[in-house]
């Protein structure tokens, strides 16, 4: 019997860095040969590997607690549980980028749907994960860069919440994804 086996779509994550990707699947060859004799076929599905660097989210902070000496939390207009990245994200605040000279801070960050896990956190940690930004303040705006995804199941409409507006980048323009049919 020859069954396949299976990598889902972490081709990102099979390797500490882009160089190191090779020599990681050359290693797991070896250990799949190795234990699962009857495994003649392998499958690497390339869909996050495609798209989730592509991807970004542009939110609002719409309120801002110090929790603690060197902490804060801030509230932001839009939810990780819309378009849930499996990787590490990267926050800029775009509203510093036009002011020169800001101090830095820890934050938190929580999306709004009131959902005691709607963290923005990195898959691997179980904790919400701090970001080091210039000092952000209510109605700043934020950008997470690789957010993207392949899908639109992970979406959750909690408390009634639309989905986000999806964009995407073709021929030279930017276009909303419901006008060009790319979305549903």
């Amino acid at each position: 019997m020859c069954t396949p086996f299976d990598f889902g779509g972490g081709l990102i994550n099979l390797a500490p860095t882009p160089a190191h990707l090779e020599q990681s699947l050359s290693e797991m060859n070896e250990y799949i040969v190795r234990l699962f004799p009857n495994i003649r076929k392998i499958i690497i599905e390339p869909g996050d590997f495609l798209v989730i660097n592509a991807g970004f989210l542009k939110t609002t902070v719409v309120t801002i607690k110090q929790v603690s000496s060197n902490v804060s939390l801030l509230g932001v207009d839009s939810s990780p549980w819309s378009l849930a990245p499996w990787t590490k994200l990267h926050v800029i605040n775009l509203t510093s980028i036009f002011k020169q000279g800001l101090p830095r801070k820890t934050y938190r960050i929580f999306g709004n749907t009131l959902f005691e896990g709607d963290w923005f956190m990195d898959n691997s940690r179980q904790s919400p994960r701090t970001f080091e930004l210039p000092t952000v303040g209510v109605g700043d705006s934020l950008l997470f860069s690789q957010f993207g995804a392949y899908t639109m199941s992970t979406y959750r409409p909690f408390h009634l919440l639309p989905a986000p507006k999806e964009f995407s980048y073709q021929h030279n323009s930017i276009n909303n994804s419901k006008e060009t049919g790319c979305h549903e």
